[in-house]
């Protein structure tokens, strides 16, 4: 099997567009995030629904977007079988959800090949100095 192709943004971080600038304007084009996960289909049963928002609030922040509303559907549902059959299914329905949860990187071996952007931190001293001028 393929290895997975390096995020972007991780590429950028270890300086591999500084090294092949070609290698950075091949991935000009690519999509960014567009918005919030928002609400669970309507479609879903009750059970896939509560899964829905269990898989969401397990994921680290910045990792959904709305072009994510589909696989999180089909997690969301996969789970619910599962859960439903006691996890009495076929090897291959355990093994897509697997794939499915590792694209989200809620595995720990797939956990470290997510990125998400960083929030910056606020200086614990910053309000001292503003009351110190």
């Amino acid at each position: 099997m393929a290895r997975p192709r390096t995020p972007s943004n991780v590429l950028q971080m270890r300086g591999a567009f500084d090294k092949n600038p070609k290698r950075g304007r091949d991935r000009d084009s690519e999509p960014e995030a567009n918005g919030e996960i928002g609400e669970p289909p309507e479609s879903l049963s009750e059970d896939a629904k509560k899964c829905w928002f269990e898989i969401a609030g397990l994921l680290a922040p910045g990792v959904l977007c709305r072009s994510d509303r589909l696989a999180l559907e089909m997690a969301a549902s996969l789970l619910a079988q599962l859960r439903e059959m006691k996890w009495m299914v076929p090897a291959a329905m355990i093994a897509r959800y697997e794939a499915q949860i590792g694209k989200f990187g809620m595995t720990p071996s797939d956990r470290s090949k997510v990125s998400v952007p960083k929030a910056p931190q606020e200086n614990p001293f910053a309000k001292l100095i503003k009351k110190g001028k």
